[in-house]
């Protein structure tokens, strides 16, 4: 059983969020339930996890919770990101092309009775959110003018955070992990605000909060069974208590991991992610937070989203800096003083945004330290990143890029043969990795593999 598990913990990747990571589980989990006792086998994986990234990661994934349509839709009407590319116009900042354009769309095509639709709407969501009503009809709203308008809020918001990313220099390492967080939960931010107009355009029903572990398991019984086990052991008694509050608080993960930083530092880190999640969800509501931080709230700085009551800590998810309480790696934070990253370091947590990675890619450090681009040639499917890496001579040549040119020809994005096709040759590939190419070709485009093939073929 130990190396199915530790097989299983290779196969999850922290760049991947904790909604495919509960589905890894949810299959693991249930592959072994008829097999071996669940109590078991999770104490098994959370023991060979330990007080690790990965434990934390595999915890905050089984406790995993979709934010609700109607709570996403209440916080976007607010309309914040619009209101500030409104502000910027009018105290006279320098716009770009792209921000003139979105105004002028916003300025031309909302009216006075959008805005009282946004207004009444806003008004009356929160009105049945906090009266515990569900589930919430629009009504007589204009789907197609909601959805245009939550569209704007979505395109705003990606501009604001090119605008911060434009800001930070590339060679400030520690402010690109710094500013990670805020970048990251943006981004996710956006697309789940541009989906949900989607949604409201095409009248779907809105969704209700979801524990995507539960869910995972494909019917509730399934699940229900499989929890029972699990609860009945003394040893997981946290866990099975944690669960049950998250399932009846239902906090969006983001939103969790925010708070657990604070319960982190009330506990200490030598106590382990479960436990502060425990402790953080003794003091939450459905819309509102209480942690007692203990001797940890004088790390916590003012403004934050959160009121300081002596130590203990409260306020209103809505109004809560995520980013200032998330590590750079999407998990809790620690507070203790950071040393630099190092480039490695930044491109793994960067691997999955294209934004900050190409502005990695432009620094004169990361493109000399030996092994980095080759990982990113290696691990990212983006094309504008790779095109970008085939392109430029100083990405794919040097001593410190020695492998970038065999990542990208083993990379399986369709990366267009006009740009690999001048690589494909002995400056950048010895005749023996040609030869051990084309012995293991697994992996490797047909295109490619034939490109490879007439090189080797010219010196015979």
């Amino acid at each position: 059983m130990f190396s199915d598990i530790e097989s299983f913990l290779k196969s999850l990747s922290l760049n991947e969020s904790f909604t495919v990571g509960s589905k890894k589980l949810a299959s693991f989990f249930r592959d072994r339930e008829d097999k071996e006792d669940p109590a078991t086998t999770l104490i098994a994986v959370l023991t060979s996890a330990g007080k690790t990234k990965l434990g934390e990661y595999i915890v905050f994934s089984m406790l995993d919770t979709s934010r609700s349509d109607l709570d996403l839709l209440s916080e976007a009407l607010y309309l914040r990101n619009v209101t500030r590319l409104l502000l910027k116009v009018k105290t006279g900042h320098n716009t770009s092309a792209k921000v003139s354009e979105l105004i002028d769309r916003f300025q031309g095509s909302l009216s006075m009775s959008d805005a009282d639709m946004v207004f009444a709407l806003r008004d009356a969501i929160r009105g049945q959110t906090q009266a515990g009503k569900r589930p919430f009809s629009l009504g007589r709203v204009n789907h197609c003018r909601l959805a245009a308008i939550l569209r704007l809020e979505a395109e705003s918001m990606k501009l604001r955070l090119n605008s911060i990313a434009d800001q930070v220099g590339s060679y400030d390492m520690r402010r690109m992990a710094k500013v990670l967080p805020l970048i990251s939960i943006g981004e996710e931010m956006a697309l789940c605000i541009a989906n949900l107009a989607q949604k409201i355009e095409t009248k779907e029903n809105l969704g209700q909060p979801v524990m995507s572990f539960a869910y995972a398991f494909k019917t509730t019984e399934n699940f229900n069974k499989w929890f029972a086990k699990v609860s009945q052991e003394q040893r997981l008694s946290v866990f099975s208590r944690a669960f049950i509050k998250q399932s009846r608080v239902v906090i969006p993960t983001p939103t969790l991991i925010a708070l657990s930083s604070i319960s982190r530092l009330a506990l200490g880190d030598n106590s382990d992610p479960i436990s502060w999640i425990d402790y953080t969800l003794e003091g939450c509501s459905v819309h509102s937070f209480k942690i007692d931080a203990r001797a940890g709230a004088r790390k916590l700085g003012d403004a934050n989203g959160f009121i300081k009551e002596g130590t203990v800590i409260r306020g209103e998810y809505d109004n809560l800096n995520h980013a200032y309480l998330t590590a750079p790696d999407m998990l809790t934070k620690s507070f203790k003083r950071d040393d630099e990253p190092s480039a490695m370091e930044l491109v793994a947590l960067y691997i999955q945004n294209d934004m900050m990675l190409g502005r990695l890619l432009d620094n004169p450090r990361v493109i000399s330290s030996a092994g980095v681009v080759e990982k990113v040639a290696t691990l990212s499917r983006s094309m504008a990143i790779l095109q970008k890496i085939a392109s430029r001579r100083e990405l794919h040549s040097g001593q410190a890029n020695r492998g970038v040119v065999k990542a990208l020809l083993k990379n399986p994005t369709n990366i267009p043969m006009t740009l690999l096709r001048p690589l494909i040759n002995f400056r950048h590939l010895s005749l023996a990795e040609m030869k051990e190419m084309i012995r293991s070709p697994y992996g490797i485009r047909r295109q490619v593999y034939s490109e490879i093939k007439a090189q080797v073929n010219t010196k015979r």
